[in-house]
């Protein structure tokens, strides 16, 4: 039997709003997916996920950081161990699959509080990134938290 979803506002508690995303999975599950086995297991692996961020994001939130902010922190600085070098945004973004406009708000923001610094390209098409030592030190510091409700969550 589907369960009809629900209107919810971003004002709402997160309990309701936990509640509302739940309900909003089931009913995408339900009514566009189908029933078969496949469908519930992926179903059940989507609201695994959400459990999961949902964690991490409060993991995130002691430290200020959204969960988009830590994803591209995270990444670019991966991505500069791997390279050894500053990256392109477009690096960051087609290895995250974000758009473009998503990726340069988080940078921003990210660059306003002093965890990356970037510059143009000699070129000036595209701007150059590296993690600034503060940065670096908060990823090591928020690692192991983020670890462990991962390991909760899994």
């Amino acid at each position: 039997m589907a369960r009809e979803a629900r209107n919810c506002s971003r004002s709402e508690p997160d309990s309701f709003q936990k509640e509302c995303n739940d309900r909003y999975i089931l009913f995408v599950c339900e009514r566009v997916m189908g029933q078969g086995r496949a469908t519930e297991a992926m179903c059940e692996g989507w609201r695994a996920a959400c459990r999961w961020r949902r964690a991490v994001e409060a993991v995130l939130s002691e430290a200020g950081l959204k969960f988009t902010e830590w994803l591209v922190l995270e990444a670019t600085h991966r991505s500069i161990v791997q390279t050894k070098d500053a990256v392109s945004q477009n690096h960051v973004a087609r290895a995250l699959e974000l758009d473009r406009m998503t990726l340069s708000a988080a940078m921003r923001r990210l660059e306003r509080r002093g965890l990356v610094d970037r510059g143009p390209t000699f070129q000036c098409h595209a701007w150059r990134v590296f993690v600034t030592h503060k940065g670096v030190a908060l990823l090591r510091d928020l690692q192991p938290r983020i670890e462990a409700v991962s390991h909760a969550h899994c």
